[in-house]
């Protein structure tokens, strides 16, 4: 997994247009189980994985404004163009 090169942080972060139509309709059906879930980039590149109890919640709460206090996340979200995840019992 790639990390974000601190070099990139110096972008104007209210110009980033996000999350976008198809990343709104893949968050609004992603179900409220336990699971691992991926996020993309446009090239296909993976940019992160993560786990939750809730992916629902998880995943939605990358895309509130509560999330903009980080640089770092603010960047990854505005990347961002598929989200995949799978559901597990635990």
């Amino acid at each position: 997994m790639r990390a974000f090169p601190l070099s990139s942080l110096h972008q104007n972060f209210a110009s980033l247009a996000y999350p976008t139509a198809q990343v709104e309709q893949q968050v609004k059906s992603i179900p409220e189980n336990p699971g691992v879930y991926r996020y993309y980039n446009g090239e296909g590149e993976l940019l992160y994985i993560g786990k939750a109890k809730n992916l629902k919640k998880r995943v939605s709460s990358y895309f509130t404004k509560n999330q903009t206090d980080s640089a770092r996340i603010r960047l990854m979200v505005a990347k961002i163009r598929n989200i995949e995840f799978s559901v597990v019992n635990t």
